[in-house]
Order: C-alpha cells, then sequence, then structure tokens
C-alpha cells in the first residue's frame, strides 16, 4: 500500500516511515501549497491512504462525503521536533 503525507506530517515522520519500508510520498516534496480537496483526490486515486494530523480532512470525506481510500490522523504527543518520527527506547 502507498501513502500520501499532508504538508501537515513532519519531515521527521516522512523519513521514519520510509525507513521501516513504507512507500511514502510527500506533499511538501511533491506539491506544496496544494489544497486539503485535491490533496485528498490525489491520494484516494494515486496512493492510497492519506497520513495527516489535520482534522480538516475528516470534514472533506465523511461529513462531504469526498472518496477517500482511507485516512490515518496521525497525533504525536508533545515533543521536540528532532524527536518526532524517531522509536521511543525504554
Amino acid at each position: 500500500m502507498r501513502f500520501l503525507a499532508d504538508e501537515s506530517v513532519e519531515s521527521a515522520v516522512v523519513f521514519a516511515l520510509r525507513a521501516a519500508g513504507h512507500d511514502v510520498e510527500a506533499v511538501a516534496e511533491r506539491c506544496p501549497g496544494s489544497e486539503d480537496a485535491a490533496v485528498l483526490a490525489s491520494a484516494s486515486a494515486e496512493y492510497g491512504v492519506l497520513v495527516t494530523n489535520d482534522k480538516d480532512f475528516a470534514s472533506l470525506a465523511f461529513l462531504q462525503g469526498q472518496a477517500s481510500a482511507g485516512i490515518v490522523l496521525v497525533r504525536l504527543p508533545t515533543a521536540r521536533s528532532t524527536r518526532r518520527g524517531r522509536p521511543r527506547h525504554r
């Protein structure tokens, strides 16, 4: 399965997903500044699942009925940006 990461997803998370072997395209790298509706349509048509931390996509997909193969809402606890996307060591 392929993923499209919205601009709201930090690059560290995108890099971590790629390092784990996932096929992830980033809107920030591909077409920064794209409208949410276009991002969701692109994810559905070309990639499959959208990865985001922007809850506005729920409105587009569920309340407005825009087609979607799936949305993963990533909500990370407050952490320094450099730590996001890295596994926790206990």
